[in-house]
């Protein structure tokens, strides 16, 4: 795909101020990184700093490539590239989107991709790119550094980091045997909850015991791959996350993300979103719920009821804003008009609560 046709299929990409889910920004950090194994070259590293998401592109020489704008050559249909192929996912249900946004924290970069975007047609909303942004700077230098821990994995291969081979074929060998003791190996904190629950999980017999007792495919059992959304929303579903079942399927790490993820996941299933609505929808499509045994979720505690109470206050508001309306027609204006309406200088703390309240409503999303 040469770069004028790349550019005509990522205009046409949809596009959101939020990701999916409803709950985080749909924006991009762009790095460039170098690759310390042979052949070296450099990677395009992008991450989602809300919910850490990461995609790389390449290898390619990008850093030794001078000026900025020749570098900027190279990067463009990279990063086009990315969000064009959806960033590597292979499960066909899950549409491309376009970035909301995207930064970096190199300024010259920053600006000759500007120019670069313009010449090459790009969305005209799309050729302005943030420049250090600190926060997000720190997040995909955490990010990378467990890339580049993958990167070691890979030459010195050992899925628990604690047994070195010189090579696959010594490592094959020896795997009947450290089978046995790899179990416990993993249950290192440092491996993180997404690594742990692809690679670690489908090989323990009381992750499988749950998964099965829960309608959970763990992944390479025929299952699609939906990130820590799938094992934890259907713990949610079935009144099983607790602490100790978190952690046979996802491990030790990464807690914060996943008491995040958790919480948030806890509200959307007890605010049991009806058909037609975004939430709904998207369970829909990437069929989280397929094989799920019946709804029993937990009992809300104290201070979730606070927050529900919130979220259905808010859906109060936007039904008596929308009126006659069919909530099908709500826009990014009607949204600003009822937060400051009823919130006034408070608006924007009340914005996650309308995120919920709007995505668990009827909206008649088609599935």
């Amino acid at each position: 795909m040469d770069l004028q046709e790349l550019v005509r299929t990522f205009n046409k990409l949809p596009r959101s101020p939020k990701t999916p889910s409803g709950l985080l920004d749909d924006h991009w950090h762009i790095a460039i990184r170098h690759v310390p194994l042979e052949p070296p070259g450099d990677l395009l590293h992008l991450v989602n700093p809300g919910s850490r998401y990461t995609h790389s592109e390449g290898p390619a020489q990008i850093l030794p490539v001078e000026p900025a704008t020749s570098r900027a050559d190279v990067v463009l249909p990279m990063l086009l590239r990315s969000f064009v192929n959806n960033m590597g996912e292979r499960d066909p249900r899950v549409t491309p989107r376009g970035p909301w946004s995207w930064g970096t924290g190199d300024e010259k970069l920053a600006k000759a991709l500007e120019e670069k975007l313009k010449a090459a047609g790009v969305r005209n909303e799309l050729c302005m790119i943030k420049v250090g942004d600190a926060k997000d700077m720190v997040i995909e230098e955490e990010v990378w550094a467990r890339v580049c821990d993958g990167l070691k994995l890979l030459a010195a291969p050992n899925r628990c980091r604690k047994v070195q081979y010189c090579s696959r074929d010594c490592q094959k060998a020896d795997w009947k045997e450290h089978k046995v003791i790899c179990k416990y190996l993993a249950k290192d904190p440092s491996i993180g909850a997404l690594d742990y629950y692809q690679n670690f999980a489908p090989h323990f017999p009381e992750a499988q015991e749950l998964a099965d007792e829960i309608g959970l495919s763990l992944p390479g059992q025929g299952s699609s791959s939906h990130g820590l959304s799938a094992p934890i929303r259907r713990l949610v579903i079935t009144g099983k996350d607790w602490p100790e079942n978190i952690m046979k399927l996802l491990g030790r790490g990464d807690r914060d993300m996943v008491d995040s993820i958790h919480k948030d996941t806890r509200i959307e299933i007890l605010l049991r979103s009806p058909p037609g609505s975004p939430n709904y929808a998207m369970a829909a499509q990437l069929k989280l719920d397929e094989n799920c045994p019946l709804w029993t979720p937990r009992e809300a505690s104290t201070g979730e009821e606070a927050e529900l109470r919130k979220i259905r206050d808010m859906q109060g508001h936007i039904r008596r804003h929308m009126g006659s309306r069919s909530m099908s027609s709500i826009t990014t204006q009607d949204m600003q008009t009822v937060l400051t309406a009823n919130f006034a200088a408070t608006w924007s703390q009340e914005l996650p609560y309308y995120q919920y309240a709007v995505n668990s409503m009827d909206q008649g999303v088609r599935t």
